[in-house]
C-alpha cells in the first residue's frame, strides 16, 4: 500500500478528505454560558449593582442627568451629558462618593465625569432668518456678475434668504 493511502486524510482516490466543523452552540445556551460562567456574567452583575447604588446615592438631581460607565481603581466614572453637569458633579463628588460608602461601596473614594453628549440633546443649528432686504440685496449684487455660474448661483441663494427657515420649496 502506498503511503498515500495510509494517511487519513485523503481518501483511496487520493483526494483530501473534508474534516468535518463542529456544530455551533445554540444562541440561547451560548448566552447561558457567557452569563453564568466566567464571561461577562460577574461583571454585568457587579455594574448592575453599582448602578443601583449610583441611583440611591445620586438622588434625584442626578438620575435622570448621569449614568454609570464604571469602577476604576477607587473612582467612580460617571458619563454625564454636557459639560456644565460635569463641572457641577466635579464640585459635588466628595458627597457623592461618601453617599456611594454609606450605600454598601466602601472601596469608591472619588467619582470622576465623564462628558458623553446624548443624540437627542444635541440641538439642531439654528437658521438665521434674513430680511427681504437682503435676499433683494443679493439679487441685485448677482445681476450685475458676468460669470453665468455664479450669477445662478447668487439668484439661487437669493431665493433661499427670502424664505423662512426650514422651507425648502
Amino acid at each position: 500500500m502506498s503511503q498515500r493511502h495510509r494517511d487519513k486524510s485523503t481518501g483511496p482516490t487520493g483526494r483530501r478528505r473534508r474534516q468535518r466543523q463542529p456544530r455551533p452552540d445554540p444562541l440561547a445556551e451560548a448566552l447561558q454560558a457567557l452569563l453564568a460562567g466566567d464571561g461577562l456574567g460577574p461583571g454585568l452583575s457587579d455594574l448592575a449593582a453599582l448602578n443601583r447604588a449610583w441611583q440611591e446615592a445620586a438622588g434625584p438631581q442626578w438620575r435622570s442627568r448621569s449614568w454609570v460607565l464604571g469602577l476604576r481603581g477607587s473612582e467612580l466614572e460617571v458619563g454625564v451629558a454636557s459639560p456644565a453637569a460635569a463641572s457641577r458633579l466635579r464640585f459635588e463628588a466628595g458627597g457623592l462618593a461618601e453617599r456611594m460608602r454609606r450605600a454598601g461601596w466602601p472601596s469608591v473614594k472619588g467619582v470622576r465625569a465623564r462628558v458623553q453628549p446624548q443624540a437627542e440633546q444635541v440641538e439642531r443649528r439654528r437658521h438665521r432668518r434674513y430680511s427681504e432686504d437682503a435676499a433683494a440685496g443679493v439679487a441685485q449684487g448677482a445681476e450685475e456678475v458676468a460669470d453665468p455660474e455664479l450669477r445662478a448661483a447668487l439668484q439661487r441663494l437669493a431665493t433661499r434668504l427670502g424664505r423662512p427657515p426650514g422651507d425648502t420649496d
